[in-house]
């Protein structure tokens, strides 16, 4: 949602399938290998199911839960990072975003 908030994404387009959120997750697990199913459907059903039966129903088509904060440091140089600008955090001054996320067993 933070990126939604700083970056003028609508919520429709954060979550649609070529949106931010499943290309973002997608690269992520090429390089650090997560082991999420993304082309899994009995997989990503059955993610879907856990989370449906932990939260009583209400939870009904997750399949990850996730969340993030901001570790605040310093203003980085152009010499560090191509846009520096890229680093401001919504709350304040500049952080490096780090995003964690779970099924429904973890």
């Amino acid at each position: 949602m933070d990126l939604c908030f700083a970056w003028g994404i609508g919520l429709s387009t954060f979550f649609s399938e070529n949106g931010v959120l499943w290309p973002t997750l997608k690269a992520i697990d090429e390089v650090f290998q997560m082991g999420f199913p993304f082309d899994d459907e009995e997989k990503l059903e059955d993610l879907s199911n856990g989370f449906s039966r932990h939260s009583g129903g209400i939870m009904e088509g997750c399949v990850l839960a996730m969340d993030g904060l901001g570790m605040l440091t310093h203003a980085p140089y152009v010499t560090e990072v191509e846009r520096p600008k890229d680093y401001r955090y919504r709350k304040c001054g500049f952080a490096i975003i780090v995003l964690a996320g779970c099924d429904v067993k973890a």
